[in-house]
């Protein structure tokens, strides 16, 4: 028997697989797909998510320093002496995390997703298909669509959707060198996307609309605006409502399983990353101590949830009504800087959310007008 199974390889999972076998616990990580499979994500590494990385070598990466937010044809432009991000290739990067773990001492088996999981008193079985396997302690990471995210749920799972491609183009790769574009143009609830990175563009486009929408036509009409080529795309979904329970016997749920992911940028490695350290920490007290793992919920709703409730309220503001956001945040550049040093992890939300609540006051916007 195992202290712990992670079921799920991202950086929920390889986050908290490293952490739990470094303190010498026997850890068994299961991940559906191959070594260096690919992986349909943007790729941002957030000021927010590199501290829960010290000491871990990232693969390739730009530095964003520019963001052009467009709409319609009309540009803000925002520009950080500091890296407010930086931008990897996602495959290569679980790649790294996961290296990570197994020299950490976690044992990883490919090709190996849990078919189904049981919380069974003192310890927890996993169906595979090589057999089943039992471990004291379960940490659910497998995404927004793995089993694991089925413990927790008690309402239908409404997700948001993402398209991503990858264009190699030498000249269009030089042209946003360090600078990312975002452009809500007729996208319903949402934006399109290009990220550079080190090899490659990245391009998306993200609906958090709850109604179907005709992404590939917005998607190609984007393309075409900045005359870029057709990439292939990965569809991703993204969780759009929390499990009600993240703890369910002697299982968490941790990253997109848990549903920890930003409502207005679809941002999910800072949280994932976040959430696997205090699943590990949560675990490894109770093995050492010989308690429960009641507490990882307050946790999280306290320092991740309290955060993506803001961001819900933002997303509502700025993509319900993407001109009006335009028109404002073009009267109010500061606030674009205001945002992307959240971003940078040199504020939280909450403290972003103290700055709107002031810069849009109703005092201060009577006496502006």
């Amino acid at each position: 028997m195992y202290d712990v199974i992670v079921t799920g390889g991202g950086p929920a999972g390889s986050q908290a697989a490293r952490l739990l076998a470094q303190e010498g616990f026997q850890v068994l990580m299961l991940e559906k797909g191959a070594p260096g499979r690919s992986k349909c994500c943007a790729g941002a590494v957030s000021g927010r998510a590199l501290q829960f990385l010290r000491g871990i070598q990232l693969p390739a990466c730009v530095d964003l320093h520019t963001v052009r937010l467009a709409y319609k044809g009309e540009e803000l432009t925002y520009t950080s002496p500091d890296p407010i991000a930086k931008f990897v290739v996602r495959g290569k990067l679980d790649e790294i995390l996961r290296e990570a773990a197994e020299k950490a001492g976690a044992e990883i088996r490919y090709h190996t997703p849990a078919a189904d999981i049981r919380p069974l008193g003192d310890k927890v079985e996993v169906e595979t298909s090589a057999g089943k396997l039992q471990a004291r302690y379960l940490i659910g990471a497998d995404g927004a669509t793995g089993i694991s995210r089925r413990l927790g749920a008690n309402r239908p799972q409404r997700m948001a959707i993402g398209l991503e491609g990858e264009i190699f183009l030498p000249a269009a790769r030089e042209k946003y060198q360090q600078t990312a574009l975002i452009d809500p143009s007729g996208v319903p609830y949402g934006y399109c996307w290009l990220f550079p990175k080190a090899d490659r563009l990245s391009v998306g486009i993200v609906s958090f609309s709850s109604k179907p929408a005709p992404l590939k036509k917005h998607f190609q009409r984007f393309l075409q605006t900045y005359g870029l080529p057709q990439p292939e795309t990965l569809a991703h979904p993204l969780p759009a409502l929390a499990p009600g329970k993240l703890v369910i016997g002697g299982c968490l749920l941790a990253g997109d399983a848990a549903a920890l992911v930003d409502r207005f940028s679809g941002e999910g490695i800072a949280y994932a990353l976040q959430s696997g350290t205090l699943a590990a920490e949560t675990i490894g007290s109770a093995l050492k101590a010989g308690g429960d793992i009641a507490s990882y919920q307050p946790l999280v709703e306290r320092q991740i949830y309290s955060q993506l409730k803001i961001t819900s309220k933002l997303q509502k503001a700025f993509w319900f009504w993407p001109q009006l956001s335009h028109a404002v945040l073009k009267g109010r550049t500061s606030l674009l800087g205001q945002y992307f040093d959240t971003v940078a992890g040199k504020q939280s939300y909450e403290d972003l959310g103290k700055e709107l609540k002031r810069e849009f006051a109703p005092g201060r916007r009577l006496k502006r007008e």
